[in-house]
């Protein structure tokens, strides 16, 4: 009875694996401007309850698992609904894959965005979608099949990530050469300076793994408490620094205009403990300038104001929790790259978006014998 278990619950993970694999590929063109981008909503959707269904079936799950996922799956749905609840989708993704195989989810992953990102790119070499040009500060920015060029930078900025926890300890001098070269790909390309930024961090991360164990635990627990408490000032970042003062405006040109949005939002909108719809007006898949354009880039601002201050807490929490396990499970590189995962949210909406942020998946993976694959455990 245990070995038919046993394998029961090998082909539920591997089943589990491929709608999240097929969740990815969908996610990507969604985001594209494939023709029959816009009807892949549904199928998102249909993927997703699926994952939720099928990770139900097997009884792996913690009280701190239930508790959490079923408390913000409930301030989701009470502002948004079900269908199309990106914030929704975000949990139901962490909560599905909490019992995954962390080197298979790694690989498989990886391979799939790189994969899914080289047959775009085909499809907008053939011209079956289109290759949007923008310009920004005189800067001809490419979008590479996608409906704006940092979406196509977020999805580097994952693969890198992926990458990195596969790559670093066997393949350290091959790793930091591809990381250089797809940051300067994307700074070049996409104007994607963000991202780019953050894949340079990744190449700092690798190098910090000659330091002694001792050495990487400090520089692991001071960053993410420094980035936990960061967290809660982005979304109030122009009340503290006041519009067209001194340090707002580098911080606005280091942002590449962002913080202008921000401050219509903070303008017209105060956080609610449960959340709120906020109307947002974006390019749309154009190369046009559009009316009243509006949108929250920020991650911690999202998930501040739309998803509400509770639910901001539970979220971020969950954030702090995974990074502090993996730190105190010696996994110092994962924890290190998940902390820059949460530092580039601090600009980008990707960690706030299932199509993006797939690294969620990880959140909820706190056993250390789904790491034993992906790390030495001498």
């Amino acid at each position: 009875m245990q070995i038919i278990n046993e394998r029961l619950n090998k082909l539920i993970s591997i089943f589990l694996l491929v709608l999240f694999e097929l969740n990815i590929v969908v996610s990507i063109f969604s985001r594209s401007m494939a023709p029959f981008a816009s009807n892949l909503t549904k199928i998102l959707f249909i993927l997703i309850l699926l994952m939720l269904l099928v990770s139900l079936v097997t009884n792996k799950f913690n009280s701190f698992d239930i508790l959490w996922s079923l408390s913000c799956s409930i301030l989701c749905v009470l502002v948004n609904g079900i269908e199309g609840n990106l914030l929704l989708y975000l949990v139901i993704i962490a909560f599905s894959m909490r019992n995954s195989n962390v080197f298979l989810l790694v690989k498989y992953t990886s391979i799939t965005i790189l994969f899914t990102l080289i047959l775009i790119l085909s499809l907008t070499k053939i011209g079956y979608i289109p290759n949007l040009q923008f310009i920004r500060n005189g800067v001809l920015r490419s979008s590479l099949g996608m409906r704006f060029p940092l979406i196509f930078g977020s999805y580097v900025f994952s693969f890198s990530s992926l990458i990195t926890l596969l790559m670093w300890k066997k393949y350290p001098k091959r790793l930091i050469f591809i990381l250089l070269i797809l940051a300067i790909f994307l700074s070049k390309i996409t104007n994607s300076r963000n991202d780019s930024f953050s894949i340079l961090l990744l190449v700092l991360v690798v190098l910090l793994q000659k330091l002694p164990n001792k050495v990487l635990e400090k520089i692991c627990e001071v960053c993410v408490n420094i980035v936990f408490l960061c967290s809660f000032c982005v979304p109030f970042i122009t009340k503290i620094f006041p519009y067209n003062s001194f340090e707002y405006n580098i911080l606005d040109k280091l942002s590449t205009g962002r913080l202008y949005y921000q401050n219509i939002l903070c303008n017209f909108y105060t956080p609610k403990i449960l959340g709120q719809k906020i109307n947002e007006v974006g390019l749309g898949g154009t190369t046009s300038s559009v009316n009243n354009y509006f949108y929250i880039d920020s991650s911690m601002t999202r998930f501040m104001f739309l998803g509400g201050i509770i639910f901001f807490i539970l979220y971020l929490f969950a954030w702090y929790r995974c990074i502090n396990k993996q730190i105190k499970k010696k996994l110092y590189l994962f924890a290190l790259v998940f902390i820059i995962i949460w530092l580039n949210g601090f600009l980008e909406d990707s960690m706030a978006n299932p199509t993006t942020g797939f690294l969620v998946a990880f959140l909820l993976i706190d056993n250390y014998s789904a790491y034993k694959e992906a790390v030495d455990l001498e």
